[in-house]
């Protein structure tokens, strides 16, 4: 098991590391409403366009 190497070689915590990518307010109750909002209006939408 990976996660037991990992604490005998030392890790103390159980907590996940930071890490890369696309931050947790990019799913948050505000934005998931946003694209409910527009998704109606044109299902034409590109992520890109969704995004701005």
């Amino acid at each position: 098991f990976e996660w037991l190497k990992k604490f005998r070689e030392g890790r103390e915590s159980v907590e996940d590391d930071p890490r890369s990518g696309r931050p947790s307010t990019s799913t948050d109750d505000a934005h998931i409403g946003k694209v409910r909002e527009l998704l109606p209006q044109n299902r034409r939408l590109t992520v890109r366009e969704i995004a701005d």
